[in-house]
């Protein structure tokens, strides 16, 4: 993994994140864990593409796929669901809850009218947000 050794090139993929909209700040986003792309591009898509507020896109359901034989799903996705990916040829990994493997955010997004900030912390993890 991460462990220091002579000769070894630490890991890391950290991504502090500036989204710009309309040439203006809009959302100051981290993560942090082995899988900080693919949080980072769940997270933009849920702030984006899904106009969710930012704590339902952070608290929101997590899968997991790169490079790895089985697909990782939290538990929280329904059994329904899962069973229908199962059918598509896919081996899951059911993981807890709310789970840290899947990484964990804290983001802050700016109301581009009002300038007021809005915090968003996951359950996955310690942590605060603070924006000034």
């Amino acid at each position: 993994m991460n462990s220091i050794q002579l000769g070894k090139k630490p890991l890391s993929s950290m991504s502090p994140t500036l989204l710009i909209k309309n040439g203006k700040p809009f959302a100051s986003i981290e993560t942090g864990g082995m899988r900080i792309i693919a949080t980072m591009a769940l997270l933009i898509s849920n702030l984006i593409d899904l106009r969710m507020d930012v704590q339902t896109a952070i608290e929101a359901l997590r899968f997991y796929n790169c490079a790895e034989v089985k697909l990782n799903l939290e538990s929280r996705i329904p059994p329904s669901t899962q069973t229908a990916v199962e059918k598509k040829g896919h081996e899951l990994q059911i993981r807890k809850p709310f789970d840290l493997y899947f990484g964990g955010e804290l983001s802050i997004i700016i109301n581009p009218e009002s300038g007021e900030l809005h915090g968003g912390v996951d359950p996955r993890r310690d942590g605060i947000v603070l924006g000034f």
